[in-house]
């Protein structure tokens, strides 16, 4: 071997030395080889986080959560913390760029005691991600771990899965116990701005700051029901159901009908779970610290909201599902009414036809399917139509519907909505809505 050849490959040896001791390195092929072996067919069963090979009736026909779904969201909420420092010293960095004469000035008005305290802010917000993270790992260890019916196998996947995130399984009190000096590696492209979205519908769903913003959307969807004889054999089926709250009050109002509510976001799903099975009294979270632009202060950025989720229990009638709604399917084929809620969701969908099929399907399940919807027309990304209200209006008629009610809110003197909106901010977003009640 010549010389050259033979530096080469010393030097690849020292490399690979070194990437193999690293602890990146190490996760990362744990985490290939897990994948390939074990979680890729492994389903969870919502709400229970029962690990199965079963498709859940639900969603018979696929796209349902796995434990390898579960994995990457739990992951996302964990890296939470340092990409979001991360992105704050971007902006540190860009600061100290600047000559010194600027750099001074910057520093007198405070520019760099602003940043100090948005890294404050997500230290904070990084204690509600860690506690998602510990409810949603003792859910799953819980329903699972001490289950005589469970493989050992797949026992030992949550113990690893436990243990990646920094905690250990005491069998014997069957709690998790937190490991010391645990380390957070980023290892996936997890987008940032989707886990702020999530924590922050804590905020939207269930502080009492964003009460102005709920009540509009109650008021018109229980005036409808409360038009008609919603029954025991009734079912409220809420679609893209977020963080959880509209479901979660439409069981509490109507306690002898079940509610089935349909999340497909991953992150979205674990902050609905998270809510209603955390034991402790509440959080506090803030839902702008990132929101650099618009502010008048940095009182405003820093606002702390409390979140009493103390008051938060899953009724007994509430059945939290983590799948795609498009391929839902009620376990009862045998409903007098089967009610659709729609709010701040057709908008959401790529193809509003396979939205407005899926809702129709449900006839197979009921004598009759009623369709309440609120929300905005404000398609997202990369639509196949976008129809306006009158266009929808006439799809639903020349399909068979019947309306029984529509409406627009859209006046700027008092019929407009916020959604996470900062009153504070010096730009604030508001929604008009269409409200319409229909049925087939």
């Amino acid at each position: 071997m010549s010389e050259g050849k033979l530096v080469l490959v010393s030097l690849v040896t020292l490399i690979m030395s070194i990437v193999a001791r690293s602890a990146r390195f190490k996760n990362f092929v744990s985490s290939v080889f897990s994948e390939k072996v074990f979680d890729k067919d492994i389903i969870i069963n919502s709400p229970t986080l029962k690990l199965t090979s079963h498709i859940p009736l639900q969603f018979e026909s696929g796209n349902v959560s796995t434990f390898k779904n579960l994995k990457q969201t739990l992951r996302a909420f964990e890296e939470y913390g340092i990409r979001a420092r991360d992105q704050n010293n971007i902006l540190i960095s860009r600061a100290n760029g600047f000559d010194a004469i600027v750099h001074n000035q910057l520093r007198v008005i405070g520019y760099f005691d602003k940043l100090d305290g948005v890294q404050d802010g997500i230290n904070r917000n990084t204690i509600v991600t860690k506690k998602i993270i510990k409810t949603i790992l003792s859910n799953l260890t819980f329903a699972n771990y001490f289950d005589s019916s469970i493989s050992n196998d797949w026992k030992l996947e949550i113990k690893r899965l436990c243990d990646s995130f920094g905690y250990r399984i005491d069998e014997q009190s069957k709690v998790l116990v937190q490991i010391p000096d645990h380390k957070v590696t980023c290892m996936f492209n997890n987008p940032l701005s989707r886990v702020i979205e999530s924590i922050s519908h804590l905020c939207k769903d269930y502080s009492e700051n964003f009460e102005i913003e709920r009540k509009p959307i109650i008021k018109f969807i229980k005036g409808q029901l409360d038009k008609l004889d919603v029954s025991s054999n009734d079912l409220l089926v809420v679609p893209g159901s977020g963080a959880g709250f509209l479901s979660w009050q439409l069981a509490t109002s109507y306690q002898n009908v079940k509610v089935d509510s349909i999340e497909l976001s991953g992150l979205m799903y674990l902050t609905n779970l998270f809510a209603m099975n955390y034991k402790e009294k509440d959080i506090r979270i803030y839902p702008f610290v990132q929101f650099y632009s618009g502010q008048k202060n940095l009182e405003n950025q820093l606002l702390e909201m409390h979140v009493p989720l103390e008051r938060v229990k899953k009724p007994e009638n509430l059945n939290p599902l983590w799948g795609d709604f498009t391929v839902y399917m009620p376990v009862s084929n045998k409903h007098d009414k089967i009610f659709v809620i729609t709010a701040y969701f057709i908008d959401t969908a790529e193809d509003l036809i396979e939205y407005v099929k899926a809702i129709e399907a449900l006839k197979k399940y009921c004598k009759k399917v009623h369709w309440i919807n609120v929300g905005p027309l404000k398609y997202g990304t990369q639509p196949k139509i976008q129809l306006n209200g009158e266009e929808l209006a006439r799809l639903r008629k020349i399909r068979g519907w019947t309306d029984t009610f529509e409406s627009y809110s859209n006046d700027c003197e008092g019929g407009l909505n916020g959604y996470l909106t900062d009153t504070n901010s010096l730009y604030q977003g508001y929604y008009g809505h269409l409200q319409f009640h229909s049925y087939i």
